[in-house]
């Protein structure tokens, strides 16, 4: 019994410490790398506070072969904007599928997305849950 007891406490003893050991390790390279990150925003901020310009890092020259003449310039044309799809959704008021008006994009606290709007008849609000 006293074995079972002894091999017990000496598990939980190299347990702990091997979970000490590591969290040590690990916070080592945590704070190394926000020793690094604190350094670059008190570096920018004494940047910002001294009126200096940063100075832009220019790109690696390119080589003679890799230059590319374009014949042409580019046509650049504007974006193409997505068709408004409308959502519909049901009004317990009217007891009908209305066309949402004024849909906003809600998240709920389960995470799930929804959209919340008011129904165009009767401004009630109307409510429908969406994909992820």
């Amino acid at each position: 019994m006293w074995q079972f007891l002894l091999g017990l406490v000496v598990g939980f003893a190299l347990g702990w410490w091997l979970d000490w050991y590591l969290s040590r390790e690990q916070s080592r390279t945590v704070r190394d790398e926000m020793a690094q990150k604190n350094a670059t925003i008190a570096k920018l901020q004494t940047d910002l506070l001294s009126g200096a310009k940063p100075v832009p890092q220019s790109p690696k020259p390119l080589a003679v072969s890799e230059v590319h003449v374009a014949a042409d310039p580019p046509v650049v044309s504007e974006p193409q904007k997505a068709p408004v799809e409308e959502i519909t959704a049901y009004c317990v008021k009217c007891r009908a599928n209305r066309t949402i008006q004024n849909p906003t994009r809600v998240t709920l606290s389960n995470g799930r997305p929804a959209i919340k709007g008011t129904c165009p008849v009767c401004s009630t609000g109307m409510f429908r849950m969406i994909r992820l």
